[in-house]
């Protein structure tokens, strides 16, 4: 087979959040004492709201407000640092690693549902997450999440082969009592608290699947501070759980900084009861044209990612970040870092260019396409694809602050 060389790149392009004031605001006309809504976008399309398949980053953004995980990430604090959060405190890990005991929180409620008998919600037990576990590999559930524990968690992998009999035990997989489960583990796995702050790992009861079925995707049952109202192709409304535990933002324990974050207002918010608004309304709006439509809009929506489409008709000034009369006054707006991988190669097989039944002619295109390599203009590139924002920052694999 022939050897084939390519250039990759990493790519870190600058894409502009706008919001309406603080995202936490009440719609216009409304008095303190009203509903608060909070009017979201999203620039995609959730696949499923079941933690199970709900997979992809729009999915994620409703499923992390109906249900809680095991660990969460720090609101504000970047790099990103890791917190417990229906977890009581870290975990105890044994000194191979392989052994992980969590102690879960006590006082933690399910909402209030049809699908418990009395139709109030019961307490979240250690046994719910041996639950959620098991159904993940289930091959009924046709989970999109077992790739991130196949193989690592002792026995679970095996007890899905061997027919996912729910009676059965699972050897790494554990709750010696109602709050403390226990994960055992194949061989050490230092991502393992990552994976149960993703979304895979949202906790809920087996009842709501006994009772949903198939459309508990449609009627999540969680612990969060919300729970779905509607929901369409085209918009979510998540309503306050009204049974939702009593929780305090703490913005500095979030990693607030004055210099980094004041000019957002949230520093308003230290100290509010969550959750801060009575209703959000999540709006898929894929067309970057038509999220910046609906944005400029004074109601329609409050924030938005803007595309790379509308740059020119928005912003003034690129470096530092401008925008144009009137938005300039109107919008709070922050740029952000996104990686993206630009990936180009060479089709070795085009004598012109590959290789060649001359070996001299090889070694010169060899030559040429090195020459290509280095003399290609990334910054020209990502001028040209973000509308003269952004640019190769880093040429290669990992980037700074992305541990490899």
């Amino acid at each position: 087979m022939a050897k084939k060389e390519y250039t990759p790149s990493m790519l870190k392009s600058l894409k502009c959040l706008l919001a309406l004031n603080v995202a936490m605001i009440l719609a216009p006309g409304h008095t303190a004492l009203a509903k608060k809504i909070y009017k979201h976008s999203i620039d995609g399309l959730p696949i499923h709201f079941d933690p199970s398949k709900g997979g992809n980053i729009y999915a994620s953004e409703v499923i992390h407000s109906v249900f809680d995980t095991l660990f969460a990430y720090k609101y504000l604090k970047r790099p990103y640092e890791l917190m417990p959060s229906l977890a009581e405190s870290f975990p105890k890990i044994s000194d191979d690693g392989k052994t992980i005991t969590i102690k879960i929180r006590k006082g933690i409620y399910f909402t209030d549902d049809p699908c418990f008998k009395s139709g109030k919600g019961r307490e979240l037990v250690a046994n719910d997450v041996v639950y959620v576990f098991k159904r993940i590999f289930d091959p009924k559930t046709k989970s999109t999440g077992t790739w991130l524990w196949k193989d690592k968690i002792e026995g679970l992998t095996e007890w899905a082969a061997n027919g996912a009999d729910y009676s059965k035990p699972v050897l790494g997989l554990s709750a010696p009592d109602s709050h403390t489960v226990i994960f055992r583990l194949k061989k050490n796995f230092p991502q393992f608290l990552n994976t149960l702050a993703l979304s895979h790992a949202a906790v809920y009861p087996k009842e709501a699947i006994d009772h949903y079925g198939e459309e508990f995707g449609i009627h999540p049952v969680g612990s969060g501070p919300f729970r779905i109202k509607h929901y369409s192709r085209y918009q979510t409304t998540l309503v306050k759980n009204p049974t939702f535990r009593k929780e305090v933002f703490d913005i500095y324990w979030h990693g607030y900084q004055d210099d980094v974050h004041g000019f957002t207002g949230i520093k308003k918010l230290h100290g509010k009861t969550l959750p801060i608004v009575d209703e959000v309304q999540i709006n898929f709006i894929t067309q970057g044209s038509s999220r910046w439509l609906a944005l400029s809009k004074k109601d329609d929506i409050q924030f938005a990612v803007l595309s790379p489409k509308v740059y020119s008709e928005v912003i003034k000034s690129p470096e530092p970040l401008v925008l144009k009369d009137p938005w300039q006054n109107r919008f709070k707006f922050v740029k952000v870092n996104s990686v993206s991988t630009n990936y180009y190669e060479f089709n070795l097989s085009f004598p012109e260019i590959g290789y060649h039944s001359d070996p001299k002619r090889t070694e010169r295109n060899k030559a040429l396409r090195c020459a290509i390599r280095k003399t290609f203009d990334w910054k020209a590139r990502a001028n040209s694809r973000y509308n003269g924002v952004g640019g190769a920052l880093f040429p290669g694999i990992l980037p700074p602050g992305i541990e490899g």
